[in-house]
């Protein structure tokens, strides 16, 4: 029953919004592998976003999300470092990852103010 804030989008956003992202993740993470990379950033991302799910809708836990998201978005831009490394074209598909984070950790702020 927390206040949302008033950036939040509709659900449908949502679920569009995350759809195509992972879908650009898959795409860069099957470039990285093939180039070469390894999987452990890719996966601790994932996990990482599937934990802040969990903290922040299950939970409802605002600050631990926010502290959460914060370290997901840093991993993520860590992400594109790598797989620019291997190749630019799968960094490059990381970006829209990392400014959807941005966005996510804003709204994430503001609940937190409001609650």
């Amino acid at each position: 029953s927390l206040e949302k804030s008033p950036l939040m989008p509709p659900g449908i956003v949502f679920i569009i919004v995350w759809a195509v992202l992972y879908m650009l993740v898959a795409i860069s993470f099957a470039l990285t592998l093939v180039n070469g990379g390894k999987a452990f950033l890719f996966m601790l991302v994932l996990a990482l976003l599937s934990l802040w799910c969990y903290v922040f809708f299950i939970k409802q836990q605002p600050v631990e999300g926010l502290i959460l998201i914060i370290v997901i978005l840093i991993l993520s831009i860590m992400l594109f470092k790598y797989a620019y490394g291997y190749l630019p074209a799968a960094g490059y598909l990381i970006l829209p990852l990392c400014l959807w984070l941005a966005y996510a950790a804003a709204i994430n702020y503001q609940t937190v103010l409001l609650n």
